[in-house]
């Protein structure tokens, strides 16, 4: 008779070893499964994962050019904040005029320059 060089506590020993070793890979591939989902659950909800990052470049100016449309901004307001004055002077002095009657004398006086043009250019 010959004899099986493998004996079946020998077989038994190397698949009792090899699902050990199966088991553990299993393991190892469940825990980064696991880290994986962690840090996914960890993200803010920005839409797509598959987005491109943006431009470095492209958002530096962009931040640069709304700081100097801010500023051109700031500056406009401020030269409205002056004609507002300005024009709120000129609003009162009308009314001050129109209440002496400034306004009338002034157009009449203006009718009366309009008929000297007009007589000495006859002439």
């Amino acid at each position: 008779m010959t004899t099986d060089s493998t004996s079946p506590v020998a077989t038994r020993g190397s698949a009792e070893g090899e699902i050990l070793r199966l088991r553990q890979q299993l393991a190892a591939r469940e825990e980064v499964i696991a880290q994986l989902n962690r840090r996914i659950l960890e993200l803010p909800d920005t839409g797509y994962l598959d987005e491109p990052e943006p431009d470095q470049d492209a958002l530096a100016e962009a931040l640069a050019n709304g700081i100097a449309i801010e500023s051109e901004l700031q500056r406009l307001r401020q030269i409205v904040g002056h004609y507002e004055g300005v024009i709120f002077k000129l609003r009162h002095d009308q009314r001050v005029y129109d209440k002496l009657g400034v306004s009338t004398a002034v157009g009449g006086a203006q009718k009366v320059r309009g008929l000297v043009r007009r007589v000495s250019g006859r002439k």
